[in-house]
């Protein structure tokens, strides 16, 4: 399946109109247009993960069609380690009002 069917495939799974992924995804419509009818020879890198993250998708499997389709889920681990100690208090402090 080429890119152009897999994003046109993806928006409609998404249930959004070509406009509207443009919108949510910081591209133009005439990107959208070329793209799904696979007229766009390139696709820079950030503009991918933008359209993969609106349409919610792995961007792996939306550049060449490898790996799982839907979105790999955030892993909570890595994010948390990401945090700085004020910010990790936070968190902890929020689980545990969760927890009560």
């Amino acid at each position: 399946m080429s890119f152009a069917r897999r994003l046109t495939e993806a928006r409609e799974r998404a249930g959004l109109k070509p406009a509207q992924l443009a919108r949510l995804a910081g591209v133009t419509g005439a990107w959208v247009s070329k793209a799904e009818t696979g007229k766009s020879a390139h696709v820079q890198a950030d503009t991918l993960f933008a359209v993969a993250r609106v349409l919610n998708v792995n961007a792996q499997w939306l550049a060449d069609g490898t790996g799982p389709r839907d979105a790999v889920p955030m892993d909570i681990a890595s994010e948390f380690v990401g945090l700085s100690l004020d910010q990790q208090a936070l968190v902890r402090a929020l689980i545990q009002s969760i927890k009560k």
